[in-house]
């Protein structure tokens, strides 16, 4: 037998009773009933043998939280011994408070020495109570409030559990946060809905980031979202959130010159992977008739983008990655337009885009293409849309505002700087109109574009077309007069009266009434001489060229005196003069020079130098 089989007091009963029975039999002359007494002690003490406990304690742990932190009661099947740090309750049970996070080994030795081990954990559970309070203030309605309400919930639910995991309490802490910016992130998709929220008053520049953050999330806000380290998405429906408030404080209203404004929706339910963009590059006046109207040249850019979501839209199962159009000619001519009135309502018309050609400067159409498209006066909207087969299509992600043009063109009046009268300078032309002007070839735009000026050295009449900013054009006829630049030629004749000599001068034009002489007509003056003479005048038309003529009166005899009619009246000659300007002014002009005899006729027609 083995004494560590047995307990050490039952086992010390037994060895005395062994003693004293082999005393008993290796001596003699004890008496039958004294050995009988022996050998009955030794068989009751044998009996009484206790096996020894070589069975560790069953210990248990149990948990009730306190304002202090977690109480633990540490209850075991057997009277232990005591434990370090835990008070006794009892010689079964002990109990510790915990304040914060704990992982750790309690060892436990019943009276035997027997050795029992028991794990005690619990949660940090920090970030859960600040989830709680920072995350757990919401109110609301509808399945997403709703599911953020369960989780939150659960969440105070594995605060008040102390035998919670710390994966548990973290995954509640971020669930809570996630759900939390669920609710906020729900509520500005449901706010941004492009099927209820009234886009037309902003910039389209400023609704897609808004509208590029409703179509990455407005199907992440149900309850199959998750954020774990597994896929990597920690903090993201908050990212979002954030990207969300920006973009709402870019929208902008559009003012009444704003191009590109609104949303047109075709756009974001287009589920084609083939992308690109279109921009209108002219508008312009054109002239259909006899009747101006609006023309749009625009473009298809093949880039592959979407226009609202660029290169990829992230979703539930990954992300949609867009790609150019393959495309030739025929495609290219099959691009069409939506008209719309004023109210942006139904299309007015839905037609093909014309002229349609390959991209400047493109030997290809794989770039895209342009086009152009004439409007009626009422439709003041447009979008496009290029489609390629039954599944592949593109389109514009705004509408187009048609900017007010004047399709009136230009009133005018014109003025002369010599009001049609004779002169012998330069007259400029004044076109004068009753709004801007665009330039014109040969003539000088005021700095206000209300008028255009020219000016020309010589009569001329020919027809100008004038252009508003609009392009509107008015044809006007010019008609410039009264320039003239030569002297009159000039003829002298003498004629012998009974009162002296009688000088008649006859010009090529109407001239100016020189002094002293008498008019006959606009080209014919006299002048009575009474003595000899021999005098140089200066005829002027009336633009102020002058010609000198010379006057020679020889045939006036005095008493006692006589001549051959030969020698009388010798001779005259013209010569043309220093021009006089009509302005007060004097300038040179070509002169010519005649000398006559006899008759004494002069004319001024003769050499210039």
């Amino acid at each position: 037998m083995n004494p560590d089989d047995y307990t050490q007091e039952s086992w010390n009963k037994l060895q005395g009773d062994l003693d004293v029975a082999e005393m008993f039999y290796e001596l003699d002359g004890f008496k039958q009933e004294e050995i009988d007494l022996v050998v009955d002690r030794l068989e009751q003490n044998f009996n009484a043998l206790v096996p020894a406990d070589k069975t560790a304690p069953t210990v248990d742990l149990s948990y009730e939280v306190t304002d202090e932190g977690v109480k633990v009661t540490l209850t075991a099947n057997e009277a232990i011994q005591s434990i370090d740090g835990w008070t006794k309750v009892s010689d079964t049970q002990y109990q510790r408070v915990y304040a914060g996070a704990v992982d750790e080994t309690i060892t436990v030795y019943d009276l035997a020495g027997n050795k029992a081990e028991v794990q005690l954990t619990l949660a940090d559970k920090t970030a859960l109570k600040e989830a709680i309070e920072n995350f757990g203030n919401l109110e609301g309605s509808g399945k997403v409030y709703d599911n953020y309400v369960k989780v939150l919930n659960d969440g105070k639910a594995l605060l008040e559990d102390p035998e919670a995991t710390q994966v548990k309490v973290d995954n509640a802490a971020r669930n809570i946060e996630t759900c939390y910016y669920k609710v906020l992130v729900a509520a500005l998709n449901t706010k941004y809905d492009p099927e209820t929220f009234d886009y037309s008053k902003y910039t389209t520049d400023s609704i897609i980031p808004v509208q590029n953050m409703y179509g990455i999330t407005h199907n992440r806000t149900n309850n199959n979202y998750q954020e774990n380290e597994a896929q990597g998405n920690i903090g993201q429906m908050k990212g979002w959130y954030e990207e969300y408030l920006k973009a709402e404080a870019g929208l902008t209203l559009a003012d009444q010159d704003e191009k590109y404004i609104g949303l047109n929706t075709d756009a974001l339910s287009s589920s084609s992977k083939k992308q690109g963009n279109f921009n209108v590059i002219k508008q312009e006046i054109v002239n259909v008739d006899g009747t101006y109207k609006i023309q749009l040249t625009m473009e298809f850019i093949n880039d592959g983008l979407h226009p609202i979501y660029g290169s990829e839209l992230p979703n539930a199962n990954g992300s949609t990655k867009f790609s150019k159009f393959s495309f030739g000619e025929s495609d290219a001519k099959k691009a069409r337009v939506h008209t719309y009135d004023s109210k942006m309502g139904g299309a007015s018309r839905y037609v093909s885009w014309q002229n349609v050609s390959k991209l400047d400067g493109q030997d290809s159409w794989s770039k895209g293409f342009k086009g152009t498209i004439i409007l009626e006066p009422d439709e003041e909207y447009v979008t496009f849309e290029f489609k390629k087969g039954f599944s592949d299509v593109a389109y514009s992600p705004w509408y187009y505002h048609v900017q007010p043009m004047d399709t009136t063109a230009p009133e005018y009046t014109v003025t002369y700087s010599n009001d049609g009268n004779p002169t012998n300078q330069d007259v400029t032309v004044t076109i004068t109109a009753n709004e801007p002007l665009q330039e014109v070839e040969g003539w000088t735009l005021s700095d206000d574009g209300l008028s255009l000026t020219k000016t020309y050295s010589e009569n001329k009449e020919e027809t100008v077309v004038i252009a508003d900013a609009s392009g509107n054009t008015s044809e006007v006829p010019v008609n410039v007069t009264g320039i003239d630049k030569l002297g009159p030629t000039v003829t002298v004749k003498n004629e012998t009266t009974e009162d002296g000599v009688l000088v008649t001068i006859e010009t090529s034009e109407p001239i100016q009434t020189p002094d002293g002489w008498t008019k006959v007509s606009d080209t014919k003056y006299t002048k009575l001489y009474t003595e000899n003479t021999s005098e140089d005048i200066i005829v002027y038309d009336l633009a102020g060229n002058a010609t000198k003529a010379h006057v020679t009166v020889s045939s006036i005899s005095k008493p006692g005196t006589g001549g051959s009619d030969q020698d009388k009246n010798q001779g005259t000659d013209t010569k043309k003069e220093d021009s006089k300007k009509t302005d007060g002014t004097n300038t040179g002009v070509f002169v010519g020079t005649g000398l006559f005899a006899g008759s004494a006729t002069a004319a001024a027609a003769g050499l210039v130098y």
